[in-house]
C-alpha cells in the first residue's frame, strides 16, 4: 500500500506543473466553468444554461463537482480540478488490477503503462467528465465479475448504482458499454439465463427510482423541452446522424494507434496472441477481451466521435498486455521498436520542425527543450534494452521518461498559454478596462469567446468576421492577428495569435 501510494504521489508530482500552470481550453473547460458560475448565480442544479441558452449536452454530476470547486478559494482551484480527473484515473487502474487479478511486477508494469498512454495522460490533464465515466464503467464491470465469481451469485445494488452514475456523468454510454459487456460475457459462458441474478426487480427498481428522481427534478427546473433535449435529442441525436462531432464508423480504426501510443502496437499484438494461442480460458482474461471489443465496437457504431471518447478502451486494452504470456517474443520487440524509434528523433528534429512552425519556436523554453531531449534519450535507452531482449525493463524506462518529460513540459506551459486559452487575452482586456471603463468588450471571429466572462466577470459581445460594420465606434476588441489589419487600433497588444486593443472606427 505504501509503495502504491508513493508511486501515485510521484505521478501526481510529475503532472502538477502542467495542472497548476496551464490555462483552460476555450472549447470545453472554460465553457464548463462558465456554466458552473452561471448555475451558482441562478441556483440551478439540474437544468443548466450557458449565457442564458439551455445547455442539456451533459448530465449534472461532473458539473456539480466543478461548481463545488468554484466555491473554493481561487488559489486552490487548479489543483482541485486536477484531482477531478487524477483520482478517477487511480481508482480505475486499481479496480482493473483487482478485476484481472494482477500482482507483483506485472501489476506495477500495468500501472505505469496505463499512466503513460497518450490518451490517458492527456485526459488526466484535461477538465472533462470522460475519466469519471470510465471509472464508473470499470466499477460496474468489476462489481458484476465479483458477483459472478461468488459461489451463489445474487443481486448487488452497487451494480445498478455504478451504472446509473455512469449515465449521470456522461450519458447513455455509461450504461450501454458495461451492460453490453455483462450480457455478452454471460452468453459466451452459456449462462445468459443468470441475467436476473444481476438485474432482478431490486436492481431495476433502484435504476427506475434514480432516473425518475433525476428526470423529475429536470422537468421541474427546466421544463419539458429541456428534458426532451437531455434524453431523446442528446441520446438518439448523437447516436445516429450526429449533429456534433460526426465521424465515419472507421474513425477509431486509425485513431487507435496515436491515441494509445506508445503501447498501441503492443496492446493489439497482445490481443492477437491471446486469441491465436488460445490463452483466454480464464474468466478474467475472457472478460478483458470482451470488454475491449465491446468498447471499441460500441463507440465506433455511435455517430458522434471524438478522440477522447475512446478513453474507456485504455484500461482494458492495456490489461491485455499484462495478461499476455508472450512478452519476450520477437514480434513484441519489433512492435515496441517501431514505437520507440520516432521518439528517438524528436530532439534532433526540433530545430527543423520549429523552422516550419513558428508558434513552436515562440513557446520553447529551457524546460521544453530539456523535456524533448529527455524523451529522446529515454527512448534511445529503451531501444538499447529492447535489443537486449529486456522488454519490460525497456517499457518501464520509456514510461519513466514520459512522466519526467511531462513534468518538464509542464514548467513551459506559461509560454504556451497564449495559444492554449483565453486567460492572457482576458488579462490584457482587464488592463484596458481600467483606462476605458465604459467601452464594451467585443470578440471578433473567436470560438466560444463568450466564456471569457469566467475571467472578466462581465459579458463579452460576439461578432463574426462578416459583421465588422456592427462594431461600436469605441470598444475593447479581441480578434485574430491575421484579420487585425481590417481595424484601426489604439493601445493594441499581441497575445499569441490574437490582438487586443481599443478601436475608433473601421477602415
Amino acid at each position: 500500500m505504501k509503495k502504491t501510494a508513493l508511486f501515485y504521489l510521484v505521478v501526481l508530482l510529475c503532472l502538477l506543473p502542467a495542472i497548476l500552470l496551464r490555462d483552460y481550453t476555450p472549447s470545453n473547460e472554460l465553457r464548463y466553468l462558465s456554466i458552473a458560475d452561471e448555475a451558482l448565480r441562478e441556483h440551478h442544479l439540474f437544468a443548466f444554461t450557458n449565457h442564458g441558452v439551455p445547455y442539456a449536452d451533459k448530465p449534472p454530476l461532473f458539473l456539480w463537482l466543478v461548481m463545488l470547486v468554484r466555491c473554493c478559494p481561487l488559489w486552490m482551484q487548479h489543483f482541485l480540478f486536477g484531482l477531478l480527473t487524477f483520482i478517477p484515473a487511480v481508482v480505475t487502474i486499481e479496480t482493473m488490477l483487482r478485476l484481472i487479478g494482477l500482482q507483483g511486477q506485472r501489476a506495477w508494469n500495468y500501472r505505469i503503462l496505463t499512466m503513460t498512454t497518450v490518451l490517458w495522460l492527456v485526459s488526466m490533464l484535461t477538465l472533462r467528465m470522460d475519466m469519471l465515466m470510465t471509472m464508473f464503467i470499470v466499477l460496474a464491470i468489476s462489481q458484476f465479475y465479483r458477483t459472478y465469481s461468488s459461489s451463489r451469485p445474487r443481486e448487488n445494488l452497487l451494480l445498478p448504482l455504478w451504472l446509473f452514475l455512469g449515465v449521470f456523468t456522461k450519458g447513455a454510454v455509461g450504461f450501454i458499454v458495461p451492460f453490453s459487456v455483462i450480457v455478452i460475457f454471460l452468453f459466451v459462458k452459456g449462462r445468459e439465463g443468470d441475467l436476473p441474478h444481476y438485474f432482478g426487480w431490486k436492481s431495476l427498481g433502484l435504476l427506475l427510482l434514480l432516473f425518475a428522481i433525476w428526470f423529475g427534478a429536470v422537468y421541474i427546473e427546466g421544463g419539458n423541452s429541456y428534458l426532451y433535449d437531455l434524453t431523446v435529442h442528446q441520446t438518439l441525436g448523437r447516436a445516429f446522424h450526429s449533429f456534433h462531432h460526426r465521424q465515419p464508423v472507421y474513425f477509431y480504426l486509425y485513431m487507435y494507434w496515436p491515441l494509445l501510443f506508445p503501447w498501441s502496437l503492443w496492446a493489439a499484438l497482445s490481443a492477437w496472441n491471446l486469441f491465436r494461442r488460445q490463452h483466454y480460458n480464464g474468466n478474467s482474461v475472457r472478460l478483458a477481451i470482451i470488454a475491449s471489443a465491446v468498447v471499441f465496437v460500441s463507440l465506433s457504431l455511435i455517430s458522434s466521435k471524438l478522440s477522447i471518447y475512446l478513453l474507456p478502451l485504455v484500461p482494458f486494452a492495456l490489461s491485455l498486455i499484462a495478461l499476455c504470456p508472450t512478452v519476450e517474443s520477437r514480434c513484441v520487440r519489433w512492435a515496441l521498436g517501431l514505437s520507440y524509434l520516432p521518439l528517438v528523433f524528436m530532439a534532433p528534429a526540433l530545430p527543423v520542425v520549429g523552422s516550419f512552425w513558428p508558434e513552436l519556436t515562440s513557446v520553447m523554453s529551457p524546460f521544453f527543450i530539456a523535456g524533448v531531449c529527455l524523451l529522446s534519450l529515454s527512448a534511445a535507452a529503451a531501444l538499447v534494452l529492447l535489443a537486449r531482449k529486456a522488454v519490460e525493463k525497456s517499457s518501464v524506462v520509456l514510461a519513466s521518461g514520459i512522466l519526467l518529460t511531462t513534468a518538464l513540459l509542464g514548467f513551459s506551459m506559461p509560454k504556451a498559454n497564449a495559444y492554449l486559452g483565453y486567460g492572457e487575452v482576458a488579462h490584457e482586456v482587464s488592463l484596458l478596462r481600467a483606462s476605458h471603463p465604459h467601452h464594451p468588450v467585443v470578440a471578433v471571429g473567436m470560438k466560444r469567446a463568450a466564456n471569457m466572462d469566467v475571467y472578466l466577470k462581465e459579458n463579452v459581445r460576439l461578432l463574426s468576421d462578416s459583421c465588422l460594420n456592427e462594431l461600436p465606434d469605441s470598444a475593447i476588441v479581441v480578434m485574430k492577428q491575421s484579420d487585425a489589419v481590417r481595424i484601426r487600433w489604439q493601445a493594441a497588444r499581441r497575445v499569441g495569435e490574437y490582438v487586443v486593443g481599443t478601436t475608433t472606427k473601421i477602415r
